[in-house]
């Protein structure tokens, strides 16, 4: 079985608590109040009850070259060579059969598949719905021009 557990986001926001780089908020905390605690923050802040969901939520991860560096094994001066021999040599997706795949280890059915539970996303509305956001950026090569979709 392919390990899946060598790049989970958990893992290393772990090792960054553990470098003392990451902060751990505990305290219930609105979500329109984790940009207020992460503008200006120097370490990274990992929120562990946002919202009335009590979900939990990392941010400023990547606000630092040291927490780059980190992020491939590797210390601030070997950074640079690191990301140009990752670029060079990608890692390949690991296709997750569905029947293995994490997305199922927890299914509602019958009454107990209540949609009012989901945390949702809502863009320019204040109506509670879910949303499918697509975007696309441009880059140096592309002149792929910036979109945004979200739809109930």
């Amino acid at each position: 079985m392919t390990d899946t557990e060598k790049f989970r986001l958990r893992h290393f926001v772990e090792k960054l608590v553990q470098q003392g780089e990451c902060v751990v908020h505990d305290d219930p905390i609105d979500l329109i109040d984790v940009a207020a605690v992460l503008d200006c923050n120097p370490r990274a802040v990992w929120f562990r009850a946002v919202g009335p969901e009590k979900a939990e939520l990392v941010g400023n991860v990547m606000g630092t070259r040291r927490r780059l560096a980190a992020a491939l094994d590797t210390d601030e001066p070997g950074f640079p060579a690191a990301l140009r021999e990752r670029l060079r040599h990608p890692v390949a997706p690991i296709e997750v059969p569905s029947a293995q795949a994490p997305v199922h280890e927890v299914v509602l059915t019958g009454d107990d598949a209540d949609l009012t539970t989901l945390p949702v996303h809502s863009t320019g509305s204040t109506a509670r719905r879910i949303s499918r956001p697509a975007s696309t950026t441009p880059t140096m090569r592309s002149r792929a021009q910036p979109i945004s979709v979200a739809g109930a």
